[in-house]
């Protein structure tokens, strides 16, 4: 379309025909959004030819961090298909949403630029955070405005340093991405496009009525892990189906789908869901398709799709019915994608006190006490792959005592061989004793 055109059809559409506006409206903002990006995606080429291919691109494009304000207008809400090693977010943008970014690049960890003048909001955000693989990008050094607090204070570094070096023990472990059973799926045509419902038009004239963000933090607090996506992805080739019809990003893969929002879908968005619900792919789906991106009726094709969902209407009550389960580390840690586990604990920190814990790894249960952090993988036998534990005294297995220090302190210990371990224990050398058991 030429600019003109759209611009007038994007406002004005003859009578009885809407699909006039619904076209312009949508074609208008694919064209807005490419802008943005063209500038990332050029800046991370130039600065690769510039620095050379291990550059880090550091910095996030969530400029207001939520989906109904002015970020559309401001970076095309082009959060996840900027080119970076890791998601980068800003500004304590809800779990969910940063899970979706972590999965949408190579990383298996994601940086979340904070800053608040409030010093134990760090530490609590940091601890809470490592649980997912997430962790802070400090912001600004000499931010001693009303935006932050100046990290080179001695308060500041005396609040932080426990909390950063209980975390490194958990970079050491290296762990594998979160698990995240449940992939939520919004219609960015749909936000994007309020037309005909004068009532669900904002100030920044997106559709303010969906609650996108409100609906998928019930999803985290309810226990459901998530990550959140676009359908950009599905219409970016990004978010496919496997040869076992498991929706899959990066290589990481989901067991169910809660879609949000078809409205004014894509045909490439249609059909992943027609294939998806066709082969038995367990869906949640709110909202109907009444027409396609270009304005064109989709009713008949998006009823067949809507009658093969296992679920109508949001509702986390409904949520069990995907065959998914809620965290049973809640509100202690978090499970990754190949088995093992992350506990932190800040209170332990801050008073010294060893935090007791028993969790189930690999069909086995583990036993103990920690600061700060622990995080273990484990064989099907029971037997130490990787672990990282602060303030480690004993740890049991089934009821055993499995490992001894002499005198408790932070370990990293990693199986070399079978039988075979390398141990790294923080403290004073030889002052310390390590038995393991099998």
């Amino acid at each position: 379309m030429s600019l003109s055109r759209a611009l007038l059809d994007a406002r004005y559409a003859p009578a009885n025909h809407p699909e006039v506006r619904i076209r312009a409206i949508n074609q208008y903002w694919d064209f807005f959004r490419k802008g943005p990006l063209g500038v990332e995606n050029e800046f991370f080429n130039y600065s690769r030819q510039v620095f050379g291919s291990k550059n880090l691109a550091g910095i996030h494009d969530t400029f207001h961090n939520h989906l109904t304000n002015d970020e559309a207008w401001a970076t095309g809400l082009n959060w996840w298909a900027i080119p970076r090693q890791y998601g980068m977010s800003d500004e304590d943008l809800s779990l969910p949403l940063r899970m979706g970014l972590l999965v949408s690049h190579p990383g298996n960890f994601m940086y979340d630029q904070f800053y608040g003048p409030d010093i134990h909001r760090f530490a609590v955000k940091a601890m809470n955070d490592a649980r997912f693989d997430a962790r802070l990008h400090y912001h600004g050094y000499n931010d001693t405005g009303r935006w932050g607090v100046d990290l080179s204070t001695e308060p500041f570094l005396k609040e932080m340093n426990p909390v950063e070096h209980k975390i490194r023990l958990l970079n050491r472990f290296n762990p594998a991405a979160p698990e995240l059973p449940l992939l939520v799926v919004f219609g960015m045509p749909s936000l994007l496009n309020w037309y005909p419902d004068e009532k669900a038009r904002n100030e920044f004239d997106l559709n303010a009525s969906l609650q996108i963000e409100e609906k998928v933090i019930a999803v985290w607090e309810a226990g459901y892990r998530c990550a959140v996506v676009p359908s950009d992805l599905i219409d970016n080739g990004s978010l496919k189906l496997d040869a076992k019809n498991r929706p899959v990003i990066n290589g990481h893969t989901f067991s169910a789908v809660l879609y949000l929002y078809p409205q004014y879908a894509k045909a490439s968005t249609l059909a992943f869901l027609d294939q998806y619900t066709q082969h038995g792919g367990a869906l949640m789906l709110e909202g109907d398709a009444t027409r396609d991106f270009n304005g064109k009726p989709v009713a008949a094709t998006f009823e067949k799709i809507a009658a093969r969902a296992r679920a109508k209407g949001f509702s986390v009550d409904k949520l069990s019915q995907l065959g998914i389960h809620q965290s049973s580390l809640r509100d202690t840690g978090g499970e990754l994608e190949d088995g093992s586990i992350i506990l932190t604990d800040l209170g332990s920190i801050e008073t010294n006190q060893p935090k007791p814990f028993s969790v189930q790894v690999n069909g086995h249960t583990f036993g103990g006490t920690y600061v700060g952090v622990f995080a273990l993988k484990a064989t099907a036998s029971g037997g130490i792959q990787k672990l990282a534990c602060g303030g480690c005294g004993t740890l049991s297995r089934d009821g055993h005592e499995l490992l001894r220090l002499r005198d408790a302190a932070d370990i990293l210990l990693t199986q070399t061989a079978p039988g075979a371990y390398n141990a790294v224990i923080v403290g004073e050398e030889n002052s310390n004793a390590l038995t393991l058991r099998r």
